[in-house]
């Protein structure tokens, strides 16, 4: 009996020590568990907020793309043509230039005249042609000797993009002959002979009385300056010669800027406008001296009207008896 008794108290102490290690496990493992869960929400929290910044970072890189793309696009357009004429007239006789800029590369270029292709399309842009350059640094053009009517040039580049310009050519210029020869007596200090001289029509004024109006008209002075008794018998343009009789001119409103050089090459009876036109582009001196019978002139007016004279003669004198003769054609 004592035993049995002895039994059941050793049975329940060990049932308690029992209870007592499975209530302290379990709670052990609830709190594994709970320590568990607080470390998975940190990493999701971090993930989120990784991922909250990997997606910011995209959508600032795709952002930053784009305003690339689309900045570089304004400068770099390799789909527009674009012609630039230097003039939308000329007259006949003188060349047609311009630019164009084509990025993607020109394809061919085409001049059409009143509707239909003059020639070929160009394709090749080398020397030589009348379209030279390339894609990096631009095209250029000059056609020549184009007859009067209406044109167009037409651009292709290799993308098949197209631009269209139109210009016009005039008719050939002209030059006529003034009926009478001209003499132009040498500028006194006081101004008072017929020194100066309208080129449209051989009438010639004193300096001193020349009017407002008529100062518009003068292209050439006369003056023969002697250097150790010589004389250099030289026509000058009237905003060169204010510098060498200042006083003469000093209240003149208008002194245009004539230009001259002579030639050798163009005989003055047979001269036409094309080759006095051409000549001209020469004529870059604002006075022409040595002057001597025989001697031929081309010049350019203020106003852009191209002419020739021919020195007749030359008086070499004292007050009236100093004047140069000459005989002037001059662009209608």
């Amino acid at each position: 009996m004592r035993s049995l008794v002895y039994f059941q108290s050793i049975t329940i102490f060990f049932q308690r020590k029992l209870r007592k290690r499975f209530i302290l496990f379990f709670s052990f493992k609830k709190k594994i568990n709970f320590v568990i869960k607080l470390i998975i929400k940190k990493i999701n929290s971090k993930t989120k907020k990784s991922m909250k910044r990997l997606n910011l970072l995209f959508v600032a890189a795709m952002v930053a793309t784009v305003t690339l793309f689309t900045s570089c696009g304004t400068t770099t357009d390799v789909t527009t043509v674009k012609i630039t004429l230097d003039a939308t007239t000329v007259t006949a006789g003188s060349a047609a230039t311009g630019k164009i800029v084509a990025l993607g590369g020109l394809k061919s270029v085409s001049l059409l005249l009143n509707g239909s292709t003059v020639g070929l399309p160009i394709t090749s842009f080398s020397t030589g042609s009348s379209v030279t350059g390339s894609a990096t640094d631009g095209y250029t053009f000059r056609f020549e000797n184009l007859a009067a009517g209406a044109y167009s040039l037409k651009a292709v580049d290799k993308n098949d993009v197209e631009s269209t310009v139109t210009f016009t050519v005039g008719s050939a210029g002209t030059i006529t002959e003034l009926t009478n020869a001209t003499t132009i007596y040498c500028t006194l200090a006081d101004g008072s002979d017929k020194s100066t001289c309208a080129s449209a029509t051989g009438t010639t004024y004193a300096a001193k009385d020349a009017t407002a109006d008529q100062q518009k008209l003068i292209d050439f002075v006369y003056y023969n300056p002697f250097t150790n008794g010589v004389g250099s018998f030289t026509i000058y343009a009237p905003s060169a010669v204010a510098t060498t009789l200042p006083n003469t001119f000093a209240s003149w409103t208008t002194k245009n800027a004539t230009t001259f050089a002579k030639t050798t090459t163009i005989a003055y009876a047979t001269a036409t406008y094309a080759d006095v036109n051409t000549a001209a582009t020469a004529a870059t001196a604002t006075s022409v001296s040595g002057l001597a019978a025989g001697t031929v002139v081309v010049f350019k007016t203020a106003a852009g009207k191209v002419g020739i004279f021919k020195v007749n003669s030359i008086t070499n004198g004292y007050l009236a008896a100093d004047y140069v003769n000459i005989n002037i054609k001059v662009q209608n």
